[in-house]
């Protein structure tokens, strides 16, 4: 399983269970154009011929749903996307950057393990507090 479709059961609970106290979840992705998805599989495939930014979007909104993604999914074009991977200093995917109400960067983790995971609930839990201080 790719390390990034491991995360997701966290993002949904994390989505679910915090959007209402003010978190916000953003996955980023570029265009790669050469990428479809298999709904009824799940998986993802290598294409011959490369696909336009609308179909792109609709096969990004099938991933979503098949996933049940409900967080926002936002789509950079490659030079966009190196930008925000240098500016976030991405060391590999999955990447989870948490940022707290002031745009200040708390914490960054990556990879898709329990200890990350324990590590990212904590830090959001701790921003959360932050708002009713």
């Amino acid at each position: 399983m790719c390390p990034c479709i491991a995360t997701f059961p966290h993002l949904n609970k994390w989505n679910k269970d915090h959007k209402a106290d003010g978190l916000e979840i953003v996955g980023v992705t570029t265009y790669y154009e050469n990428l479809g998805f298999d709904k009824a599989a799940k998986k993802l495939s290598k294409l011959d011929t490369p696909m336009t930014a609308d179909e792109e979007h609709t096969m990004l909104a099938d991933f979503a749903s098949a996933y049940q993604l409900k967080h926002q999914l936002m789509t950079l074009p490659k030079a966009d996307y190196r930008k925000v991977g240098e500016s976030y200093a991405v060391r590999g995917i999955p990447q989870a950057v948490l940022v707290d109400r002031k745009g200040n960067v708390r914490m960054v983790r990556v990879g898709s393990g329990k200890a990350n995971a324990d590590a990212l609930e904590e830090m959001i839990g701790t921003l959360l507090k932050e708002k009713a201080e």
